[in-house]
């Protein structure tokens, strides 16, 4: 993730217009997900839905497409989930829909931080509304910083060191692991929600409704090929691994329970 450092994809998140010169207004929408139990293969939430971000894509192409029908007006636009150097929980903040936590997630009052974001740049001025924005509610509340099992969290900057976060080793980092990183992944095969499952505001709806179509995720244990891989995960979450990092993942955690018998 060294590509958010660099000063092009610095200039991207301060200045909207980089992305698309033409955006007058930023529209920010959130889409809540349950939270998932999990087995011996600890696997994250968001993955037990089709991949989010074409799904999110196409719920953000249906909304404009009834804006204009609605409003009979044209105007260019372009959508980003999760993919672009937007700073998107900062503009869901400044959108009223919440607060960044202590863990560095976007919070919502009723969802917790089980929320996916999506932002649509529109080439349309709207009318300047009054937005009231939600303060901060975590309080003095470290859930969060006191349950990661690597305490990768910095509840002062808000920030997280990837270089430990288990989600960032288990999904993002390319190549092998090393020895620390293999043991402090534990039996988390595919991200990680320890911090969420912690957090209070993620108590109040444990199941929440989600137009997101589910996944129903294969046993890791059966998928040992890259023709099983590409057949059984196709139109998952886990497309972004690659077959190489499936292997690793589950080599890792196979060897982590296998030791904490």
């Amino acid at each position: 993730m060294t590509y958010l450092a660099r000063p092009d994809a610095i200039a991207k998140r301060a200045d909207p217009r980089q992305l698309m010169p033409e955006v007058e207004t930023v529209v920010v929408l959130g889409m809540p997900i349950s939270f998932q139990q999990h087995n011996s293969f600890q696997i994250a939430g968001f993955a037990h839905y089709r991949d989010y971000h074409e799904q999110l894509r196409e719920l953000g192409t249906r909304l404009v497409m009834s804006v204009q029908e609605q409003t009979r007006r044209a105007f260019s636009h372009k959508i980003f989930v999760d993919s672009s150097p937007v700073l998107e929980r900062s503009l869901a903040v400044r959108a009223g829909l919440g607060w960044i936590g202590k863990s560095s997630m976007f919070v919502h009052p009723d969802y917790g931080s089980h929320v996916l974001l999506c932002e649509i740049f529109i080439s349309y001025a709207c009318h300047d509304p009054i937005i009231e924005q939600i303060s901060d509610h975590c309080g003095s509340c470290k859930r969060c910083v006191d349950s990661c099992p690597t305490q990768c969290i910095d509840p002062v900057s808000r920030t997280i060191d990837v270089t430990r976060c288990i989600s960032y080793l288990t999904i993002e980092k390319k190549g092998d692991f090393n020895d620390q990183e293999k043991r402090s992944i534990g039996n988390h095969f595919f991200g990680c929600d320890i911090c969420m499952a912690v957090c209070p505001w993620n108590q109040k709806h444990l199941t929440r409704i989600s137009s997101l179509s589910p996944f129903m995720i294969p046993d890791p244990l059966s998928i040992r090929t890259e023709e099983a891989f590409n057949e059984k995960l196709a139109g998952s979450s886990f497309e972004r691994l690659k077959f190489s990092r499936w292997m690793r993942n589950l080599e890792a955690v196979q060897h982590n329970l296998n030791i904490n018998k």
